[in-house]
């Protein structure tokens, strides 16, 4: 005959250990789950964030665009959306800086949020 086990039974469905030792504490298990929602977090801002900058990265028509989407650029205003339209057509961007209001700074710091297109836009023909 067999002896009997000193091992305490437990049940087939239990996978914590028996000891209280390797059984992580209760802080230690709640700092984990607060850093995997954080990193989360983080993480689910990384789309937005780009669709943001892929906004940003529209390049402004100065051949066509409206008073109102000039007036979205840095430092134009109202006025200076109106003379830009009267000073069209443009060949190139670099030609901003004959726009009366617009100095050569300003048209150099617009530079890379504008583009002069060539031709008619579909919704104008």
């Amino acid at each position: 005959m067999t002896t009997p086990s000193t091992r305490q039974k437990r049940p087939a469905w239990s996978v914590l250990p028996t000891s209280a030792d390797h059984v992580p504490s209760l802080w230690q298990a709640l700092a984990v789950l607060a850093f995997m929602i954080v990193i989360i977090a983080v993480l689910s801002e990384a789309p937005k964030n780009s669709d943001r900058t892929s906004a940003i990265h529209q390049l402004v028509d100065i051949n066509f665009a409206s008073e109102s989407e000039l007036d979205t650029l840095p430092g134009i205003g109202p006025s200076l959306a109106r003379e830009i339209i009267k000073a069209r057509p443009y060949s190139v961007v670099d030609e901003l800086d004959r726009v009366k209001g617009i100095s050569k700074k300003m048209a150099a710091r617009l530079l890379p949020l504008v583009k002069a297109g060539q031709g008619r836009r579909a919704a104008d023909r």
